[in-house]
């Protein structure tokens, strides 16, 4: 995997600015949201399995 940039944000409704751990909250919602982008070359082998086409690589002979 290659360097990326990463920024993770998170609402909140129906809790408190403190949550405690162990304890029930209800009517609460939480959305999450990630971005991330590479910032450079990959440093390898990246696990996907496609070849320059875009088509997966089943390692059997066209």
């Amino acid at each position: 995997m290659g360097k990326r940039e990463s920024v993770s944000r998170s609402d909140r409704t129906g809790l408190p600015e403190e949550v405690v751990p162990g304890r029930d909250y209800r009517d609460s919602t939480v959305v999450y949201r990630l971005d991330t982008r590479l910032t450079g070359d990959t440093d390898g082998d990246d696990g996907d399995d496609r070849d320059a086409d875009g088509d997966a690589d089943r390692g059997d002979a066209d």
